[in-house]
C-alpha cells in the first residue's frame, strides 16, 4: 500500500516529539498510536480529494448526458 511511509513518519515524529518529554520507554509504547493517527489522517485526505474528483468528473458529464438523451 501507498501509505506505508506515512505510518513511518508518524511514529517517528512520535519518537521524536515524546522521548525528551516523558522518556524512552513511553515513546515507544505511543509510537503506534502516532503513526495510526498520521495514517488515518493521510487516508482521510486521500478519500476527500477522491471523492471530490469523482463529483467534479460526474458534474462535467452530466450536462453532455441531458443533451443526448433530449435529442
Amino acid at each position: 500500500m501507498v501509505l506505508w511511509p506515512v505510518a513511518l513518519i508518524g511514529g517517528a515524529i512520535t519518537l521524536a516529539i515524546l522521548w525528551p518529554l516523558y522518556g524512552a520507554l513511553i515513546a515507544f509504547v505511543c509510537m503506534p498510536f502516532g503513526a495510526s493517527l498520521l495514517l488515518l489522517l493521510a487516508a482521510l485526505l486521500v478519500f476527500f480529494k477522491t471523492q471530490a474528483k469523482q463529483k467534479h468528473e460526474r458534474d462535467v458529464q452530466a450536462p453532455l448526458q441531458d443533451t443526448k438523451a433530449a435529442a
